[in-house]
């Protein structure tokens, strides 16, 4: 909601677009402000995206870092409701060796 109480329409995302803002993520992560990005990174990830639009209005920064959020937070659930995987918020899912690489890689590879 926004301060007026009126609802901002929900953003329709293509996979050109969700592959174009993770490819983007992963291309700056050097630029990540502790454990997501600063906002100005947002607002380039929305201008990067806009050509992938097919449906839909174009992706504002607060819709970029939504998308971002709600991928790595399924991501992380999925992951720790596997038996024998855990995540905490200090040391995050500590993944080790080829075993947990792989069940890390099946979570996030399968919906974008």
């Amino acid at each position: 909601m926004t301060r007026k109480g009126t609802q901002q329409p929900k953003a329709q995302w293509n996979f050109d677009e969700i592959n174009t803002l993770l490819t983007y993520l992963i291309l700056v992560k050097s630029l990540m402000a502790g454990v997501t990005f600063k906002e100005a990174t947002f607002n380039e990830a929305a201008q990067q995206i806009m050509s992938k639009r097919t449906h839909g209005l174009l992706k504002t920064r607060a819709q970029c870092k939504n998308k971002w959020t709600l991928l790595t937070y399924h991501a992380i659930l999925a992951y720790r409701s596997r038996s024998g995987c855990h995540w905490d918020d200090e040391h995050g899912a500590n993944i080790n060796g080829p075993a947990a690489e792989a069940v890390w890689e099946e979570i996030v590879s399968k919906k974008v």
